[in-house]
Formats: C-alpha cells, structure tokens, sequence
C-alpha cells in the first residue's frame, strides 16, 4: 500500500486543563473543519479528585484556519487574555501564540497553551504543561524556549512518537513495517514517512 504524503501548511496545538468532558464537548465540532484533527485527554500530573483533566487538540489544514473558526476555538478553550496570560497574534499570517498561567501554593504553572503556525511548535510548552512543572524564570520566555529546537524533535505528531523511540527501533532491527506496526508512526497522515526512511537507512548509532 503507498502512502501519499499530505501538505499542511498550517499547524496548531491547543492543550486545555479542566473539565474533561465539557472541554470534549466544546471542542470535537470544530474537529470536523480541519485537514487533519484528533483529540487526546491526559490526566493531570497529580490527582485532583474530580473531573480535572488536560485535552490536548492537534490539528492542520492547508491555509490558517478563519478568524471565525479561530474565535470558536478560544471560546472553547476560554484562556482569559488577562495578567496571567502571554499572548503574540498575526492574523494574517494566522499565527497565534497564546499561553496562560494559574498561581498556586506551589508557583506558576501553565494552565493552556494554543500555537497556530505554518510549522509544528508548542510541544516544548505541552510537555512543561502536563508534568506540572512550576514555571522559573520570566514569562516572556515562554515563546522563545518553546521555538527552540527540541533535544528529542517529535517526528511522527499524529501518534507523539519522537526521533529517540525511532533510532531506539532501529538499532533493534526494525524497517519502516516494523515502525508502522510497534509504534503506528507513518500510519496516519503519512507526512513523516520519508523522515522514517531516512532514520532507517543511516547507520545504526552504537
């Protein structure tokens, strides 16, 4: 079976902590627009007791989303612009950059984060999110860390499997089959499939 490779040339990442089913709720009819869209629910790092939850959205299309599409996804995310939040907007670009914090007995920690860019980013800012690290240092940062090139680059963004788990593969003898199959990279959208077959043709690292 060939796999064509799809063109996005406009990514977001939007990642909500809160009510799990509401947030679900909120975001799935706008799912239905996108080129390419998926929903994921992480728990939070630390058990509330209730229904708190983190709702990650993943999604592409082939030019920036309408600005209506845009204002039905921050209603659904309702990431107040206040004090607490850090935001850079291009409306013509269709860029968006947007985080929000929440203060607790521990520190700052990011409460939201939405990214519209004509390449994949955020994942940096996701990754502090869900482990519900305290923020050190000044929010400015937020964007700049986040563009930051990723010492583990996600290659496949539709299954989150990253160059690490790949090369790991690899050194034990799996091809491009075998990646689909242990990992389901490649079996989505099918943009990272030349990437794989790079990673598989190079020399196995020691």
């Amino acid at each position: 079976m060939r796999v064509e490779k799809a063109t996005f040339g406009w990514h977001l990442l939007a990642a909500r902590r809160g009510d799990a089913l509401a947030l679900h709720a909120a975001l799935q009819p706008l799912l239905r627009d996108c080129g390419y869209a998926g929903l994921a629910l992480h728990p939070c790092a630390e058990s509330t007791g209730d229904d708190q939850a983190w709702m990650v959205l993943r999604a592409a299309a082939a030019e920036p989303m309408p600005a209506a599409w845009m204002q039905r996804l921050e209603d659904a995310l309702d990431l107040d612009t206040g004090p607490d939040t850090l935001e850079y907007r291009d409306a013509r670009r269709g860029l968006l950059r947007r985080v929000a914090w929440r203060e607790d007995d521990g520190g700052s920690r990011i409460e939201g984060v939405l990214w519209a860019d004509a390449r994949p980013g955020g994942d940096a800012l996701l990754q502090a999110a869900l482990a519900d690290r305290p923020w050190t240092g000044p929010r400015l940062a937020a964007f700049s860390s986040a563009a930051a090139a990723v010492r583990d680059p996600m290659v496949c963004v539709c299954r989150q499997v990253s160059e690490s788990q790949i090369r790991a593969a690899v050194r034990d003898g799996a091809d491009l089959a075998a990646l689909r199959t242990r990992l389901g990279c490649g079996t989505v959208c099918g943009s990272c499939t030349p990437q794989l077959l790079r990673l598989v043709a190079e020399p196995v690292r020691a």
